[in-house]
């Protein structure tokens, strides 16, 4: 009798999670907008930082550079409490940043989204780099090529990844909920965005409305994948 009663939760959670969705209802209409844009401009801004730093660091020769890489490297495995915990800690009152008033606002969510997402764009660029046969590089350096030039020529050579890189930065950060909640305080029409709006309305006990959003969020998810799956051709199969 339990299980049935649980089956029928679930079943009419479904169906009004799908009357949410088809009836476009604002309250999950304002959340996927927000979890949007601000996911869009800490994945475009990671890019615009991450990936000419990833091509710098890949064809330059200086002191610790084995050590700057480990760096990015284990920051693109960062836990995001942790991000979060740091942003929290210096925009708070008390924090080195207080004065600017940012804890609980789109823009701490945008920076701790960032520092998430950076250092995944530059390491998967330097990573990408790598593959670049050293014949190009070496045919570079006898032509005298300075460090802006390499990175252009570099970047003409993985154009195919730097598609993925961009994908799996917006991947990063749009399915986040930790740092998210830690610095944006999931406040309701001004940082609540999707993961966070399913912690929300699960303790609630809105089963419905929380699938409304598990849903939106795997949509998403899935459009990324798809998209990228798509747009960089893979080795056709000989089977």
């Amino acid at each position: 009798m339990l299980a049935l009663r649980s089956m029928d939760i679930i079943y009419s959670a479904f169906i009004k999670c799908f009357g949410l969705i088809i009836g476009m209802d604002p309250y999950l209409i304002e959340v996927t907008k927000l979890t949007l844009l601000i996911s869009a401009l800490s994945t475009l801004t990671s890019f615009i930082i991450g990936v000419p730093a990833g091509l710098v660091i890949a064809q330059s020769d200086f002191a610790f550079k084995r050590l700057a890489i480990s760096v990015i490297n284990a920051g693109m495995g960062l836990p995001p409490v942790v991000v979060g915990l740091v942003v929290a800690l210096l925009f708070g009152r008390s924090g080195v940043f207080g004065d600017l008033d940012l804890l609980y606002t789109r823009t701490a969510v945008f920076i701790s989204q960032l520092i998430i997402a950076l250092p995944m764009a530059c390491g998967l660029t330097i990573a990408a780099c790598g593959e670049v046969p050293r014949a190009l590089k070496l045919q570079l350096d006898s032509f005298g090529a300075g460090v802006y030039q390499k990175s252009f020529y570099l970047a003409r050579e993985i154009k195919k990844s730097l598609i993925v890189i961009t994908m799996a930065a917006f991947g990063s950060v749009i399915s986040e909920v930790g740092a998210v909640i830690m610095v944006g305080g999931n406040i309701l029409n001004e940082t609540r965005v999707l993961t966070t709006a399913i912690v929300s309305e699960v303790r609630v006990g809105n089963y419905d409305t929380a699938l409304g959003f598990a849903f939106i969020l795997l949509a998403l998810t899935f459009a990324v994948n798809y998209a990228v799956t798509v747009i960089t051709p893979g080795k056709k199969s000989g089977f």
